[in-house]
């Protein structure tokens, strides 16, 4: 704003502006910085799922990054096309993507408080002054009245003295910052939840395989046993028993055909797609999908630098500090500068004349007096959020740290036991050939044929679970490594 130095006080609102920009640069209440973590050098179940990884497949682990789109690496192209529809169409991320600009909003709204405002205003109106309240010489009669019209602008600009517009700029932009990651975080978890289900669609349609060639085998054993029973060779107890198997493996169908077709649905829901849009993408089976085989966590700084909660966490404990700076600002004074200028007339016609001009200049100094303690009391409300915001921040931090110890664990101990189950089904498969061809040849009782089959629908099932829950640890360790949401 240009002074007119031929005002009676334009050197001293000149001065008092100096003085002004001078304060301007103070912040009261101290600047931000991230606070320091006590970290580990490394995390202590990288080593065991090296270990394990390299003891199940035989050779040393292959270390892959927590990559951005992780689930690419189970090299599975419906697992790829089904986290790209759910990336895109998802509506939890929609929802998070509208918070994100709410809060931009919010913050341009903040940041447009900070500036100047100008408002214009035009007037027209008559008025009556009272007898008892008119100036004599103004308003020599009683009746007198008096038009007036104006048209003008006011400009009102409050100075940031010690920091408080700034303050609260910083907790805006603090705001749409924990939005963004909260919309990572919202990635990861539907990115983990389409994994996820897809994992057990096909964990489930392994268990289907391996239900219809035990059904199979079991058929061939129900004829085998009723041809030997009219044969004079075996007995009705030995083909009841055959049978009852038979239909007690059948009843298994029904029960994973319905958890198939729910997986579908949670499946199509979190694609954004209705209940039973599914289908047509899922119509041929396929194995399940094969993780790579290890996986480098990296330093545990990395993984909290990685993790979007974390960060959020980060960001709101920066909110908080700059609340409590900007209640700390409001203990200050307040310095508000106003200009107005304008036209003034008692007649319409006369409005726009030279004579008609108006203008104003004046600066308000507000400073807090006596408050009945609202102001300090503020202040530590805002210092207790603050430390509820580092506590908090702190207690994220230990969460995500036992979140990966947790998945690089699990990684290792269901490769160990995927591979046990492996032996034990190839195991179980050759017991029951021999068993069966024992008992074709008349050297062996029916009761081992159906040991035997029990054992091998058994082995099989809990080879499926145990290669799905495989699969499902890598999932899990890949969310909790923080990978995957910078893909959109």
């Amino acid at each position: 704003m240009k002074i007119n130095r031929t005002w009676p006080w334009g050197r001293a609102t000149a001065a008092v502006l100096l003085g002004c920009s001078a304060l301007l640069a103070c912040r009261v209440g101290g600047e931000y910085t991230s606070p320091e973590l006590d970290l580990p050098a490394q995390f202590a179940g990288q080593a065991a799922t090296a270990t394990g990884t390299a003891g199940a497949s035989g050779a040393a682990p292959i270390e892959v990054v927590a990559e951005l789109a992780w689930w690419r690496s189970f090299q599975d192209e419906v697992l790829d096309q089904l986290a790209e529809t759910a990336l895109a169409a998802n509506q939890d991320l929609r929802a998070a993507t509208s918070r994100i600009a709410r809060a931009r909003a919010l913050r341009d709204a903040v940041r447009g408080g900070q500036r100047p405002s100008v408002d214009a205003q035009a007037h027209a109106g008559r008025a009556q002054v009272s007898s008892n309240g008119r100036d004599q010489t103004a308003f020599p009669s009683a009746s007198a009245a008096q038009d007036r019209f104006a048209l003008g602008l006011d400009a009102t600009w409050e100075l940031d003295l010690v920091g408080k517009h700034s303050r609260d700029l910083d907790a805006a932009g603090a705001e749409v910052e924990v939005a963004r990651e909260e919309k990572r975080q919202a990635a990861l978890r539907v990115l983990g939840e389409v994994a996820r289900l897809y994992i057990e669609l096909r964990g489930l349609e392994h268990q289907q395989r391996s239900l219809q060639a035990n059904l199979e085998l079991q058929t061939r054993t129900v004829e085998l046993t009723r041809a030997r029973t009219q044969a004079g060779l075996g007995s009705e107890l030995d083909l009841a028993r055959a049978q009852a198997l038979l239909e007690s493996t059948k009843a298994r169908v029904p029960r994973l055909w319905s958890e198939h077709a729910a997986i579908e649905n949670a499946l199509a829901v979190v694609c954004g797609k209705l209940p039973g849009g599914m289908a047509p993408w899922l119509q041929t089976p396929r194995d399940i999908p094969q993780p790579p085989t290890g996986i480098a966590a990296g330093l545990p700084s990395e993984v909290l630098r990685r993790r979007p909660d974390v960060r959020a966490s980060e960001r709101r404990l920066a909110r908080a500090f700059a609340v409590e700076a900007s209640a700390i600002a409001e203990l200050y004074p307040r310095l508000i500068l106003g200009v107005g200028a304008g036209l003034e007339s008692q007649e319409l016609s006369t409005l726009v004349e030279s004579g008609s001009k108006t203008w104003s200049l004046g600066a308000d100094l507000l400073a807090p007096v006596l408050h009945g303690g609202k102001l300090r009391a503020q202040v530590r409300a805002r210092a207790a959020e603050r430390d509820e915001a580092l506590a908090l921040y702190k207690q994220q931090v230990l969460v995500a740290l036992q979140e990966v110890e947790d998945a690089l664990t699990a990684c290792a101990r269901m490769g160990e036991q995927r591979e046990t189950l492996l032996l034990a089904q190839a195991a179980q498969r050759r017991a029951h050939e021999l068993a069966s061809d024992l008992y074709a040849k008349g050297l062996a009782d029916y009761f081992s044929v159906l040991d035997a089959q029990r054992g091998l629908l058994e082995a099989d099932t809990q080879l499926a679970s145990g290669e799905t829950d495989w699969c499902l640890a890598h999932v899990t360790l890949y969310k909790a490594l923080g990978g995957g949401w910078a893909v959109h």
